[in-house]
C-alpha cells in the first residue's frame, strides 16, 4: 500500500513540474510570420496546380503525386477496351491509342514545354501498378467509365434532376435569403443534403411535382416575405428541358430501359412554372445569426448558379453523413428548428423492410444521379470488373473524378 502512494506522489509530482514548465514558458513565441506565409503560399500553388490521371481519371493537386509518360508506352497496353462495350467516343485524336483502343481520360494529354511532344499524367500509384503489369482496379478501363453528359442534362437544374430520377436516396432542405437585407436582385443559398430510405425504382416517369416536397423542403431566412420573382429562379420548373433529358436517358441510359413516359403528366405542365407545394410547404426564420454561428462548416462543392433568368445568385450545398449514431451532427439543432416551423415531418420516413439498398441494387446510385451517370455505367457493383473495387474504393475514385 506504501509502496503505491509512494508512485502515486511521484507521478504527480512529475506532472506538476511539467506543468510549472509549461505555465512559466507561456505565451510561447509567435511563429515566423514570413515562414507561415510561405507554407501558404506553397500549400496555395498546390491547390491551384490541377493535374489528371490519365488511368483513373482522379485529380491531383502535388505535382510529387504525379508522373509523365509517352503516349506509345507499352504499359498502356493493359488499358485497352472493347469499344462495343462503351457507349460513347472515348477517342482522343492520337492513332497511337484510338487504334488499340485504348481508354483513358482525355484531361490527362499534355504536351512537353521543351520539345511540344505530346505526353500523358499518371498518378503514382497506376504507374507503379502499370510497371508492375498489374492492371489497376481504380483504372476507368475497370468498367469505371462515365461519360460525359450531353446537353439535355447539362441544362438541369438540381430540382428538375429530381423529377426524372429514378431513386431518391437522399433529401434536401433548401435555405434561401436575399445577399444583403437591402438587396432584391439577388438571392443566396446553402442546400443541406441529408440520407433518405427508399422503396424502389420508378418506373413511370416524371415524377409529379406534386410529390417533391416529399423530399426538398424550402425555407426562407429573413424579416420580410420573399417575393414572387424572387422564388422563381430558384423553384422554377422548366419543362421542354425535363422532357428533353428523360427521352434522351430513355434512350440511352441503361437504367432507363424498362421507363415509361407519362406523356399526360407532361401536358399538365405549362412551359415554366413554380411548383406550388414548396411554396405552401415552406419555413421563414426572420433571422439567421444562431444558424450562421451553428453551421460547422461540412464539406461543400463549387458555387452552383441555378438561376433561370440570368440573375447572379450563388447556391452552395454540404451533406449530413449517416454515422450510425456514433455523434450527434453539428445540424441537428437546426434540422429541428426547421422542423419546428413546419407542419409535418421534413425527413420521409419509409416504412417496411424491403427497402432500396446499395448492397443488392447496382442502380442504387446511377438511377438516382442521372446527370452524374448519364449512361448508367460506371456502377458500385459491377460483375465484369477485371479487378474488383469495394464501395469505400469507388466512392473514394469517384470524389476524386475530374470531370465530377
Amino acid at each position: 500500500m506504501f509502496n503505491n502512494r509512494s508512485h502515486l506522489v511521484a507521478a504527480l509530482n512529475k506532472r506538476f513540474e511539467q506543468q510549472y514548465v509549461l505555465e512559466n514558458a507561456w505565451p510561447p513565441l509567435l511563429p515566423d510570420p514570413h515562414e507561415r506565409y510561405k507554407k501558404f503560399r506553397e500549400a496555395l500553388h498546390h491547390l491551384a496546380n490541377n493535374t489528371v490521371c490519365a488511368c483513373c481519371a482522379c485529380i491531383f493537386h502535388n505535382p510529387a503525386e504525379t508522373c509523365s509518360i509517352e503516349l506509345d508506352n507499352s504499359i498502356l497496353s493493359l488499358l485497352r477496351v472493347d469499344p462495343s462495350l462503351v457507349p460513347y467516343d472515348f477517342t482522343t485524336g492520337f492513332e497511337i491509342l484510338d487504334e488499340n483502343n485504348i481508354l483513358i481520360e482525355k484531361q490527362a494529354i499534355h504536351y512537353d514545354p521543351s520539345t511540344s511532344a505530346p505526353l500523358l499524367w499518371l498518378c503514382m500509384s497506376c504507374a507503379l501498378q502499370l510497371c508492375r503489369h498489374q492492371f489497376p482496379a481504380a483504372a476507368i478501363a475497370n468498367y469505371r467509365w462515365i461519360g460525359e453528359p450531353p446537353l439535355a442534362l447539362q441544362q438541369l437544374t438540381w430540382i428538375e434532376e429530381q423529377l426524372i430520377a429514378r431513386a431518391h436516396i437522399s433529401g434536401m432542405i433548401y435555405r434561401l435569403e436575399r445577399k444583403s437585407n437591402c438587396s432584391y436582385l439577388g438571392v443566396k443559398g446553402h442546400i443541406v443534403i441529408y440520407p433518405q430510405d427508399t422503396r424502389a425504382l420508378l418506373d413511370i416517369l416524371p415524377l409529379p411535382p406534386s410529390r417533391l416536397p416529399e423530399m426538398i423542403r424550402v425555407v426562407w431566412t429573413g424579416k420580410s416575405s420573399p417575393s414572387y420573382a424572387e422564388l422563381h429562379t430558384q423553384l422554377s420548373i422548366r419543362t421542354l428541358n425535363v422532357y428533353n433529358a428523360l427521352r434522351w436517358l430513355c434512350q440511352n441510359n441503361e437504367d432507363y430501359k424498362s421507363v415509361t413516359i407519362d406523356y399526360a403528366e407532361f401536358a399538365t405542365w405549362p412551359p415554366v412554372y413554380i411548383v406550388e407545394g414548396l411554396i405552401k410547404s415552406m419555413g421563414h426564420i426572420s433571422e439567421n445569426v444562431a444558424e450562421q454561428i451553428a453551421r460547422c462548416g461540412p464539406a461543400t462543392e463549387e458555387v452552383d448558379d441555378v438561376s433561370v433568368d440570368g440573375i447572379g445568385d450563388t447556391i452552395s450545398t454540404s451533406g449530413i453523413l449517416d454515422s450510425n449514431n456514433v455523434s450527434l451532427a453539428n445540424n441537428a439543432i437546426i434540422l429541428r428548428r426547421l422542423a419546428s416551423l413546419m407542419d409535418s415531418d421534413i425527413i420521409k420516413v419509409i416504412y417496411g423492410s424491403q427497402l432500396l439498398s446499395n448492397w443488392d441494387n447496382p442502380a442504387y446510385f446511377t438511377a438516382a444521379f442521372p446527370t452524374l451517370f448519364p449512361y448508367g455505367i460506371g456502377k458500385h457493383m459491377e460483375a465484369r470488373r477485371i479487378r474488383p473495387l469495394s464501395l469505400k474504393e469507388w466512392s473514394h475514385v469517384l470524389i476524386k473524378h475530374c470531370s465530377r
